[in-house]
């Protein structure tokens, strides 16, 4: 920093993304992540993200978005993650039309929280 622009630390810790990542969902295949060490395809519109290094709690907040081959319409997407722990995240993806469990073309997800 220069200047009067600076920042302490505490907060640029506390506020970044300690895990993110852009997966297709087909085959849970990584765009491109930080802090996952891996991606597992466990049904149509579910995904299991490992997380390399572990939070301190799973009481982590989720950011999650969806995008079914390139739709824009209202019926596009729903989300949702559970089974949240220390070192992993279950992703859900389903269209929001008739509720079923759907592969999106383009997956996105973040964690903000404390790391282990």
């Amino acid at each position: 920093a220069s200047g009067n622009n600076s920042i302490g630390m505490s907060f640029v810790a506390e506020g970044s993304a300690k895990v993110w990542i852009n997966y297709t969902g087909s085959d849970a295949s990584s765009n491109d992540s930080f802090n996952v060490s891996g991606t597992t395809d466990d049904a149509t519109g579910k995904t299991t993200v490992t997380i390399s290094s572990d939070m301190n709690n799973a009481n982590y907040s989720v950011t999650l978005g969806s995008s079914r081959n390139g739709s824009t319409t209202a019926d596009n997407q729903t989300e949702g993650f559970f089974g949240a722990t220390t070192g992993l995240v279950k992703v859900n993806t389903m269209r929001a039309d008739n509720q079923a469990y759907t592969d999106f073309s383009n997956v996105t997800l973040q964690i903000c929280g404390d790391l282990a």
